[in-house]
């Protein structure tokens, strides 16, 4: 079945709650801090969460490309 949405392609999904998930773990960062290299407002089990979340959405972004390439291909 046909994608008709950028929405419903799964590798954007899992991007699109990556996205959001470190939105809500950076809101409360004062602003002179969001673009530090070194914060450390983020402990260990926050950064795992995000990395891990971040892992799975390009795995998944990979495999959507790889697919796409395959189909142009043949």
């Amino acid at each position: 079945m046909p994608t008709r949405s950028f929405t419903e392609v799964i590798a954007w999904q899992k991007a699109h709650a990556f996205v959001r998930s470190v939105y809500l773990h950076t809101a409360s960062f004062p602003p002179h801090e969001l673009l530090a290299k070194d914060i450390e407002y983020i402990n260990n089990n926050i950064h795992n969460e995000l990395n891990t979340s971040i892992e799975e959405a390009s795995k998944v972004l990979n495999a959507y490309y790889a697919s796409v390439e395959n189909s142009q291909q043949g």
